[in-house]
């Protein structure tokens, strides 16, 4: 599956996903006094990254498959996206906390503990002696530092609100605490998405500007070469091990920008590469076939498209409900993402939180024509363009096109643009009616808040629904499962009452690895990632 990621400069993204068929390439929570009570989807993880069983050695190299990006600075880029994930996660990683893939649950990396008594101030202790790559201390200090820089508006976050919204003051050298505006049950998911990634303070203030592409972290592998397009090249961070012993195995690390499927199961299969990322069961039932290993993550979301409610047709709910009613979703489904199921509800069937009563309304043709022909009647007939980009297989758009104009009364074209302009038209000016995009989470918080509530960072469809808004402020307030679950009902409710997405297929995650060459797979966030210290080479 092509899946092309959102930029715009000097913003992180949500997860935009085009339909095609190569390997994925692109997108992208405590319940509790402390971060090891979650509200985490459950989602769960099938087969196994523990390896050969083998003892781990050090020494050898891996090569990723996936997709680059060309800037590596963590108030800028994104840990939960195809694009940035990976790397990231490699320089920067485990991070202060991070995702469990299979939960959902946020667990502790360079913090070694985040409590709070009345979710509203929240202590976290670092662990003790950590250094950067470039021998900086890791501390509370740089903590404070990396929120800081994050609320300031020339920094240019789209996570500069809610970072705005966090008084940050490092007690002593292990120690911060954070006091947020209201309580927030959530805030280690929080820190977990937007704020687990620390840069060190004296590279950035050595590198300025130019620090997103001479980055310095304190993750197992630090910076070596870029080639736009092509590859980076990461190389082993000693200072590592003061976190993890003997970690990281691995010399190098080396991301390669495959995006043709067969050439990516090509390098898979010779041994050229070793690990890559998938999220299609056609595609993972290929890999497994040429005798790759998977280890299958189920996040929340999937496959939607993508209707603008800040223009016409859709800021009428009739016209989204004729359009979600008039479509095959298993067919669109088939079509998206050949060998994943379609989206039967807000959460996959093994999540805790799945209630069949809250399953998407079933299609019905009839009565999408009926309503078709009531907004006719009323002279706003249901016109409308998929805004597409150039350069990748627009089979979705087009069968979404075709079905709907077999109706009367309905007229949709497929408006393709270049990569550049299909960005600003999405993520700048939201100059568009219906696109794609794929929303995957391990974990509930903070994205389900940015896409879905009034004024959120990730809002481009321009929802403004205080019923939304009060669920997810409850969800957000409460830390009894009771009440949270309760909220969460009426949310899914809403969301659906109001046809807010089209639904089109559940997500399916692949963690692609080859069992004979590496062992220490333990994919993190929505399962698109490693935990790269870990991972060891088997054989040359």
């Amino acid at each position: 599956m092509v899946q092309e990621q959102a930029h715009r400069p000097h913003r992180r993204r949500r997860l935009t996903l085009i339909a095609g068929c190569a390997l994925a390439a692109a997108v992208l929570t405590a319940c509790g006094s402390s971060a090891t009570s979650s509200s985490g989807t459950g989602s769960g993880t099938t087969g196994t990254g523990a390896g050969s069983g083998q003892s781990p050695k050090s020494g050898g190299s891996v090569t990723v498959i996936g997709s680059l990006d060309t800037q590596f600075d963590p108030a800028l880029a994104f840990i939960s996206t195809f694009t940035d994930g990976p790397a990231m996660e490699a320089l920067y990683g485990p991070g202060l906390v991070y995702q469990n893939a299979k939960t959902g649950g946020v667990e502790m990396g360079f913090a070694k503990s985040l409590t709070s008594s009345d979710n509203k101030v929240w202590t976290m202790v670092l662990r003790s002696g950590l250094k950067f790559s470039d021998n900086t201390p890791f501390n509370a200090a740089a903590v404070v530092a990396s929120i800081k820089r994050i609320a300031d508006p020339a920094t240019g976050s789209t996570e500069r609100a809610i970072a705005q919204t966090i008084d940050a003051k490092a007690v002593d050298d292990t120690t911060v605490k954070f006091t947020l505006q209201k309580p927030n049950s959530q805030f280690p998911s929080v820190i977990s998405q937007d704020f687990a990634l620390i840069p060190s303070p004296t590279a950035v203030a050595k590198e300025g500007s130019s620090f997103a592409q001479h980055p310095v972290g304190a993750g197992p592998f630090m910076m070596g070469t870029l080639t736009p397009s092509v590859s980076l090249a990461l190389m082993k961070n000693p200072n590592y091990s003061l976190y993890a012993p003997n970690q990281p195995y691995l010399d190098n690390l080396t991301f390669q920008q495959v995006t043709d499927q067969s050439q990516a199961q090509a390098d898979l299969a010779s041994g050229q590469a070793q690990t890559a990322a998938v999220t299609t069961g056609q595609q993972m039932a290929q890999l497994k076939g040429i005798g790759m290993s998977i280890v299958e993550s189920h996040p929340v979301g999937g496959a939607w498209l993508d209707i603008n409610q800040g223009k016409a047709p859709f800021n009428d709910v009739r016209a989204r409900k004729a359009v979600y009613l008039a479509l095959d979703r298993k067919g669109l489904a088939n079509v998206w993402a050949p060998g994943n199921p379609v989206s039967t509800n807000y959460f996959p069937p093994n999540s805790p939180y799945y209630d069949p009563s809250l399953n998407w309304p079933a299609g019905d043709s009839k009565q999408a024509q009926d309503l078709f022909n009531q907004l006719a009647a009323e002279g706003k007939p249901v016109k409308f363009s998929i805004l597409w980009p150039t350069g990748t297989n627009s089979t979705t758009a087009q069968y979404v096109a075709s079905t709907l104009n077999a109706y009367k009364n309905v007229s949709v074209t497929v408006n393709i643009k270049l990569p550049a302009q299909y960005v600003q038209d999405l993520n700048q000016t939201q100059n568009y009616q219906m696109t794609a995009y794929g929303f995957y989470n391990s974990a509930l918080f903070p994205s389900t808040a940015a896409v879905f509530q009034t004024g959120g960072a990730l809002n481009y469809e321009k929802i403004a629904d205080p019923k939304l808004d009060a669920a997810l402020d409850a969800m957000q307030a409460t830390s009894d499962q009771t009440a949270f679950k309760s909220a969460l009902h009426d949310f899914v409710q809403e969301l659906t009452n109001q046809y807010d997405i089209i639904p089109a297929q559940e997500a399916d995650i692949g963690f692609v690895y080859n069992p004979k060459s590496v062992g220490g797979v333990h994919p993190v966030e929505f399962g698109m990632t490693a935990l790269w210290g870990e991972m060891y080479r088997l054989s040359a």
